[in-house]
Parts: structure tokens; sequence; C-alpha cells
């Protein structure tokens, strides 16, 4: 599994984020739905990513600024043929640990409360988000929940590396229970979090 930023051009990406749209709209009043559509998708302040397998899309995710120091999880979507693989646990920790590369000290998200979203809801309650208070001008409704989580203070290495390459590849493999998350750095070599040392 590759994380690749970009792709609102590639017809697999246009095709998963209008049935995004058209099933957020589906379950939820039209003034509480919320999904972005791709056009929506280029604005500047949202870094877009897409998960491959090879050629086939398995899911996509954006993170979006709100301030310099909070971010918005956004358009969170597994492709429906590669549903209960890890996908969107895997994109959410990828936009979640580009969160923290930025210097961002909270991020939060928007998601539903029609049993559509209840798989995705356990998912950010397992990955650490808590319910906050609404953000971003979202309205107050009964059909929406506001989730939120507080990142650890930046390191002074993740401050400088603000941002990062746009053009960062990320790769994800399953080894057992462990998702491992490994980065291309450009030169065709993947580098993994140097394990843990044992404690003697």
């Amino acid at each position: 599994m590759e994380m690749r930023e970009g792709g609102l051009d590639d017809p697999q990406v246009i095709a998963l984020v209008a049935h995004h749209q058209a099933e957020a709209r589906a379950t939820t009043p039209q003034d509480n739905a919320h999904a972005m559509g791709a056009a929506g998708l280029r604005d500047p302040a949202i870094s877009f990513w897409c998960a491959w397998e090879g050629d086939t899309l398995l899911g996509i995710g954006a993170l979006r600024q709100l301030s310099p120091d909070h971010g918005e999880i956004k358009s969170m979507r597994t492709a429906p043929a590669h549903l209960r693989r890890g996908v969107g646990r895997a994109i959410l920790a990828h936009l979640v640990a580009l969160a923290r590369t930025r210097g961002y000290l909270r991020v939060s998200l928007e998601t539903g409360t029609a049993p559509m979203f209840d798989a995705a809801n356990r998912m950010y309650e397992a990955a650490g988000f808590t319910d906050g208070p609404v953000f971003g001008g979202y309205p107050e409704s009964p059909h929406n929940r506001f989730m939120t989580m507080r990142l650890d203070a930046p390191s002074a290495q993740a401050s400088q590396a603000r941002r990062g390459s746009r053009s960062s590849i990320w790769h994800f493999r399953f080894a057992g229970p462990t998702l491992l998350r490994l980065r291309d750095d450009g030169c065709g070599s993947c580098h993994a979090p140097p394990p843990a040392e044992k404690r003697k």
C-alpha cells in the first residue's frame, strides 16, 4: 500500500470522491452533509492523499489547515471493494503523522451520526479522538459529531520539517497485527521507525 499526495484528476479518485459525497448526502440532511467534492478538495489549504496498491485505488483522505496549530481530517473514505483491510486506519495514521510534522497541536474532524458512520466513528475513537466542540464554522446539529485529538508538542526536528516534501510517497505493509509505516525519501529506499530498545 502506498500513500500518494494528489490524484484529483484520476478517474478512480474522482469516482470515489463523488461516491463519498453522494452517500453522505443520502444519509444526512442536505444542510448537515459536509462531504466535499473534487473542486472543494483543490483548496490550497487542503492536502489530499490517496492509498494505492499498484494502479488500484484503495482509499482517500485529506488534511486541512484551520490555523497554524490546528488541522482537520477530511474526506476519509475506503473504496467499497477494499473495506476491512485496514485502509482507513492507515490513511488516518498517515494524516495524523503529517499533522505532527506540521507542528499542529490539535487535529479535529466532523463525522455523521447515522448508522453508516458507526464503523468510522469506532476507528476514530480507537485512534484517540474524543468528542469535542463545534469548530471550523460548522453548524451544530444532531446529525453531526465533532471529534478532536490533542497532539504532543512538536519536536524541534518536526518544526524544521514543517510540511516536508510535497512529492513524498509513504508505504505501508502489514506484519502480523502490526501496521508498519515506511517512507520513501526520494532515493528509492524506505525507512521504518527504529525498533524500541529492550528494557534491561
